[in-house]
């Protein structure tokens, strides 16, 4: 049942050493520990981001526009089993496609700290939050 190169199927146990010894446990943890966290704490401490920046007034709009995006995110994570018949990619890439709008925003937020790309940042961020 097991191939050389290859884990067993769905469903068995994996001894902890045999997956501490794979790269795909590696890309995904590190994805997973660089994007999904980055995106809890920046949820976290919206209010006080947007305090730092001086938008007093945008909080409870950023959080209204994080928490649609975020809606949105969780939507478009159920996509690839929609799309699986037309077109299959592994787990892994579904995740790094997920991932891409994320250093974007980041880029953005740091690159131009006007309300417009704050508004945009976030949303960016919310859309990803939930899409893995």
């Amino acid at each position: 049942m097991k191939k050389k190169d290859c884990l067993m199927v769905l469903g068995e146990e994996h001894k902890a050493r045999m997956l501490l010894c794979r790269l795909d446990f590696w890309l995904h943890y590190i994805a997973y520990l660089r994007g999904r966290t980055i995106e809890l704490v920046y949820s976290n401490n919206l209010g006080q981001i947007a305090w730092s920046l001086g938008y007093y007034s945008m909080t409870t709009g950023l959080i209204t526009t994080y928490s649609s995006f975020s809606f949105f995110g969780r939507l478009l994570s159920a996509a690839p089993d929609f799309i699986r018949t037309k077109l299959y990619f592994a787990r892994m890439g579904w995740l790094a496609i997920a991932l891409l709008p994320m250093p974007t925003a980041y880029f953005l937020l740091v690159a131009n700290s006007s309300e417009a790309a704050v508004q945009a940042g976030t949303a960016l961020i919310g859309l990803t939050q939930d899409s893995y």
